[in-house]
């Protein structure tokens, strides 16, 4: 029970942190961003290793520099790693973190909103004990899809679906992840 409540005081103390130094930022956001959310399983088999759903904590990062796939100023890249953990209790907990390479295309404002859609080219680690026995941590890969609104200039709410390739492991989480990200 220690390391749950360990977890949730950071989780605290980050979000925090963050809310303090975006107050005294100025309008223009910056490259970073905290992402605050949950996951929810989408397949039998991601249930089974991942159980219902949970809560995920992560940070993106803007690269400006990098050329896109397609054609078209509206397309961002941006690096992402979450830390998606669910665990009631200690002896049947499941932690995964995917950390993505993000294509995004922004379409034009429509009202106070500037929605955008892409996708993703995922590195999945994770490990479960909710099927009973544990599953040591494994790296798969994978894809995603994305889609999202700009609330402001420096807050977003997205959702993404996330497929990783199977292995000879006892699960693979395909889910869906939704966040609201706060840049600064």
């Amino acid at each position: 029970m220690k390391k749950n409540s360990f977890l949730m005081k950071g989780a605290v103390a980050l979000i925090a942190a963050v809310l303090v130094i975006g107050a005294s930022a100025t309008a223009n956001a910056g490259p970073l961003t905290l992402r605050v959310g949950a996951y929810l399983s989408t397949t039998a088999d991601a249930h089974k290793l991942a159980n219902d759903g949970g809560p995920s904590l992560g940070l993106q990062y803007a690269l400006p520099g990098v050329p896109s796939l397609f054609n078209g100023e509206g397309w961002t890249t941006n690096l992402t790693a979450d830390f998606v953990y669910h665990g009631a209790n200690m002896d049947k907990s499941f932690q995964y973190v995917p950390v993505s390479l993000d294509q995004v295309f922004l379409f034009e404002e429509d009202g106070a909103l500037t929605p955008y859609a892409g996708f993703s080219l995922i590195a999945g680690t994770y490990k479960s004990d909710v099927m009973g026995q544990s599953q040591p941590w494994v790296t798969r890969f994978g894809a995603g899809l994305i889609f999202g609104a700009k609330l402001n200039t420096k807050m977003y709410a997205e959702l993404r679906y996330d497929w990783l390739a199977k292995g000879n492991d006892q699960g693979t989480p395909s889910m869906l992840r939704g966040a609201l990200g706060y840049a600064f």
